[in-house]
């Protein structure tokens, strides 16, 4: 089962542009089983916010990443699309600049939040840890 409530953990590269995939569904209403998947006609709004955790400013986005409207038919599948997790799929893509991402050693937190259409608002969550390149 899914915990909603962990943040995916991944490790990235200073600088470089990350995709963050998730599938997007309501709760099951059996245990074990996959909830049904939200589709563009769900969403209200979709927002996302960057945070560096090592920051002197842990809990203030970084400029340009606060807030940040997104438009649901640019980063909402109303189809699973196919990935090597399983074979279910995801239904939510955003990709995020590599200028986000500027400090390697650094742990960065990206929160999607959501709205649908029946009010409910949720959250997704990934924490980064971005990798130095030397070459950066």
């Amino acid at each position: 089962m899914i915990d909603r409530t962990s943040p995916l953990v991944a490790l990235i590269n200073e600088d470089a542009s990350v995709s963050i995939m998730y599938r997007l569904s309501a709760l099951p209403t059996t245990v074990g089983a996959l909830g049904t998947p939200y589709t563009q006609s769900s969403f209200s709004t979709i927002t996302y916010s960057v945070f560096d955790k090592n920051s002197a400013t842990p809990d203030t986005a970084i400029g340009g990443h606060s807030a940040a409207s997104l438009t649901v038919s640019a980063v909402v599948y109303n189809t699973m699309q196919g990935w090597d997790v399983d074979s279910t799929g995801y239904n939510f893509l955003h990709t995020i600049a590599g200028t986000a991402f500027a400090t390697g050693g650094h742990v960065y937190m990206v929160e999607h939040k959501y709205t649908l259409t029946t009010g409910f608002v949720g959250w997704t969550r990934a924490k980064l840890t971005a990798l130095p390149v030397s070459t950066s």
